[in-house]
């Protein structure tokens, strides 16, 4: 079990790497750690229960994959917190769910949706989240930048789906 399970980080690793070179052409626009925490402060994430946990920039990119300080909820919107104005070129994360469900992300600045996707996750399966935008955005400061969660497919009587999200990639233009 333990293999497969090595197996399936290895691969989502290879799978983001691939995306990042494939679709930007090269590392280009992703920053270090220093840089993310002058630019990023971090993710408020909000569960449909009504709960906001903040997380920390440092906590997603810590390079220890689902950091066990992020918690498993049926989250509903991730908010951005950035520090300054930016220009973003997309973003990238991974999910991991609890159960077999389809969710549906959408990247918002304030109410303008940017970029949608669904992706149909399977129980303690990692799954990668790759949202490139098709122009360079531009976040400024005070706006309300977030990535909005929908799961699709449940009756009334179904619960929400926990999952963990971690390894959150912003991809900035550098220019």
């Amino acid at each position: 079990m333990k293999k497969v399970q090595i197996i399936n980080v290895l691969t989502a690793i290879l799978i983001i790497l691939f995306a990042i070179i494939c679709l930007t052409g090269c590392v280009s626009g992703l920053p270090n750690a220093e840089t993310y925490n002058t630019l990023i402060d971090g993710v408020s994430a909000h569960s449909y229960d009504g709960e906001v946990v903040f997380y920390d920039m440092n906590i997603l990119i810590d390079n220890v994959e689902f950091n066990p300080q992020i918690q498993s909820k049926p989250y509903c919107r991730l908010d951005i917190q950035q520090k300054q104005t930016v220009e973003i070129k997309g973003v990238v994360f991974i999910v991991r769910s609890s159960s077999n469900c389809t969710l549906k992300f959408t990247v918002n600045n304030n109410l303008n949706q940017i970029i949608s996707i669904t992706k149909n996750l399977q129980n303690n399966v990692t799954e990668n989240i790759e949202m490139f935008f098709d122009n360079t955005q531009t976040i400024e400061e005070n706006a309300n930048f977030y990535i909005e969660i929908e799961e699709i497919l449940l009756t009334e009587e179904d619960e929400k789906s926990n999952f963990v999200f971690d390894t959150l990639f912003i991809f900035f233009n550098e220019e």
